[in-house]
């Protein structure tokens, strides 16, 4: 039907450009090329675009010559060379007769462009009908210069070891995982294992689809590298539109609150932290052996791209492989710095301890990260300095933290209410959590499943600790303690609320481990504690309030320990599981 027509109707496709921007200074990183103008084309989708061209063998010719409109309108863009064009690969071409490699090397150079600039997308939402050849073709990619993306992820297969075999520099997270990111524990969660993970292999992660404000700041807290969607920014065809800056944020208070929280890990970091000087990717190669030539304790050189953010290193030892073996000095001199890049983990300054020791053991061979701050370059840690920073962390852990959660554990929970008490010009507010029906719960689904529970609950604690004063505790099994310092603006009904919600989401949110059939009936039956099977609900909380105020009687923690243990017993037996009391004035 369309062979004929395919010329007109390249003629009639356009492209609009779509903001992907660092989350951390607004930023522009680069855009995404998204086909419009298919409906005047006579098309009802994009994908019927490609799927006829596939069905008429038309699918690498109309590719190519997209690819040269998109690179001509992207040139348009007076910075286009300071910025990344990611443009969507349909994986399909491979199975075209008259598909080859080096034509946009050709196109590129026809419009001026760098190699460097384009990024292929991968969309997750088509099956990789052939993964060697889809492996093959992006290594050569990979091998020219190009970089390479995951587009959807989470939507398709998800399957880990191609993110591995692929070695992607960019996984973009699928919208349906940001949608109401700031309402789902199970999300954020997610996404942040995801973070964690791409962050291992020295990958960034794009944001798809944010929308409003508390789900870009929530992706940025997470970890998210980039921001994509209508919350920086529509689709434009007008390549005037497209700013170098988007968003003008109050980054002083959010991550000052993000450093707070992880002050003494942050510290210990920084007495580690090695700032070395780095070098852009542009740089000739003669500057990095002249850098090592002129210090000769440098062994590694971080290597920024022209943003200031890290891509990789290069190793004194590679190049004196080089330098060593014949004719390598000559070779050496052909070669630009791109070409002898290493990756290397990259992470952000603030990153946790706990998530520095997963790093450590999830790579034996690791000898050095790089670390940044709001996306820029900060500096490097080694492997000695790594094992320090855990050692010292490690002898911390031992005595006070709860070795599952991570959370204070009693000794530190005792010493804070000590504190609390001793602090008659302050007031607080003591929050206990003890989850119902939790017996019942491990009974039918098992001790990992309880763990899993914990953890859950543990993470929505750690989400909803709005101040640096903040105090979470992990009493130990299903029990948790929450103390909030009254600041000027408090008041205990809000704080009660916010509890609330914490106990409303831990609700919702613990259906997830429970079969379609139990949320259904909503309840499981599972033995009590003398073997008699009985109907049990799923799992809630009980929480108890105890309000500290100024002007309070002198109490002994003794005291307040065995009134919070009545006051959760008499939670339980309540229908809305809440208990609160103010304690006595003098």
């Amino acid at each position: 039907m369309y062979k004929r027509k395919w010329e007109e109707i390249i003629g009639v496709l356009d492209f609009a450009f779509q903001p992907i921007i660092d989350s951390h200074t607004g930023r522009l990183y680069g855009v995404e090329a998204l086909l419009r103008s298919y409906n005047e084309a006579g098309f009802d989708s994009i994908g019927q675009v490609f799927d006829t061209a596939y069905e008429e063998n038309y699918l690498y010719s109309l590719d190519l010559k997209l690819r040269e409109k998109v690179i001509e309108k992207f040139k348009e863009i007076k910075f286009c060379n300071d910025i990344k064009l990611f443009y969507n690969l349909d994986n399909r071409v491979l199975e075209m007769p008259n598909f080859s490699l080096g034509n946009t090397e050709l196109i590129l150079a026809k419009y001026g462009i760098n190699k460097s600039v384009i990024t292929f997308e991968i969309s997750e939402k088509h099956r990789f009908n052939n993964i060697i050849g889809i492996n093959n073709m992006l290594s050569i990619y990979k091998d020219q210069g190009y970089n390479i993306a995951i587009d959807d992820f989470g939507s398709g297969f998800s399957n880990l070891q191609k993110l591995f075999h692929i070695e992607v520099d960019v996984l973009k997270i699928d919208r349906f995982f940001i949608s109401d990111i700031e309402k789902s524990s199970k999300k954020r969660l997610f996404v942040n294992n995801i973070v964690n993970l791409v962050h291992s292999i020295g990958g960034i992660v794009v944001a798809e689809g944010v929308e409003t404000e508390s789900e870009y700041q929530i992706c940025k807290k997470i970890g998210c590298d980039l921001i994509q969607g209508y919350y920086i920014s529509y689709p434009t065809k007008n390549t005037n539109e497209i700013k170098t800056t988007y968003i003008v944020d109050d980054y002083s208070n959010f991550d000052l609150k993000q450093k707070e929280y992880i002050t003494e890990d942050r510290k210990l970091i920084e007495e580690h932290l090695v700032p070395m000087q780095g070098l852009y990717v542009e740089n000739p190669i003669d500057r990095a052996l002249k850098m090592l030539k002129d210090n000769n304790k440098t062994e590694i050189i971080p290597i920024l791209d022209i943003q200031n953010r890290p891509v990789g290193i290069i190793k004194e030892s590679k190049i004196k492989d080089y330098l060593l073996s014949p004719y390598g000095k000559d070779i050496l001199k052909r070669k630009s710095i791109k070409d002898i890049i290493e990756k290397v983990f990259i992470n952000d300054v603030n990153i946790s301890v706990d998530k520095l020791i997963e790093l450590f053991s999830f790579e034996e061979n690791l000898d050095e990260i790089i670390l940044t701050e709001f996306g820029q370059y900060r500096g490097v840690l080694n492997k000695s300095a790594i094992i320090k920073i855990i050692s010292e962390k490690r002898i911390v852990e031992a005595r006070n933290q709860n070795p599952l959660t991570k959370l204070a554990g009693n000794i530190m929970i005792s010493d804070y209410i000590q504190t609390t008490l001793d602090s008659i010009d302050e007031s607080y507010a003591y929050v206990y959590f003890d989850f119902n029906n939790f017996k019942s719960f491990n009974d039918k689904y098992g001790f990992k499943k309880g763990d899993e529970a914990i953890l859950l609950f543990s993470e929505i604690l750690r989400d909803n600790r709005i101040k640096s004063s903040d105090f979470i505790g992990h009493v130990g099994g299903d029990d948790f303690f929450f103390c909030i310092r009254y600041l000027k603006n408090d008041n205990f009904e809000d704080i009660y609320n916010r509890m609330i919600k914490i106990g409303e989401e831990f609700k919702e949110s613990a259906k997830y481990y429970y079969s379609e059939e139990d949320i259904e009936k909503v309840f499981i039956k599972a033995p009590d504690r003398r073997g008699i099977v009985r109907r049990t609900p799923l799992l809630t909380t009980a929480i108890v309030f105890l309000e500290v105020p100024l002007g309070r009687v002198k109490y002994q923690i003794e005291e307040i320990s065995e009134l919070i243990f009545k006051l959760k017993k008499t939670a339980k037996n309540r229908k809305d599981s809440t208990v609160a009391v103010t304690l006595m004035m003098t």
